[in-house]
């Protein structure tokens, strides 16, 4: 099996996974790879721009808000 066919296979039950585990795998690469990393200048903001949006798709943000404000 070739290795883009192995991620391809990765990625796949990675996805059948929910949100917790999927972060968690996330966490353990970044602890793997950051002693590999060319220098140590952290992760930018910018770089976390979009991150987890699939989450919030097709929510009514202003109707999420409100019903939060209304939590008492």
């Amino acid at each position: 099996m070739k290795t883009s066919e192995k991620i391809e296979e990765i990625l796949h039950d990675i996805d059948a996974l929910g949100d917790k585990e999927q972060l968690e795998i996330l966490e353990k690469l970044i602890l793997k790879l950051s002693p590999h990393t060319s220098s140590n200048t952290g992760i930018k903001l910018s770089d976390l721009q979009n991150l987890g949006s699939e989450v919030w798709k097709g929510v009514d943000l202003d109707n999420y808000i409100k019903e939060e404000r209304e939590w008492d």
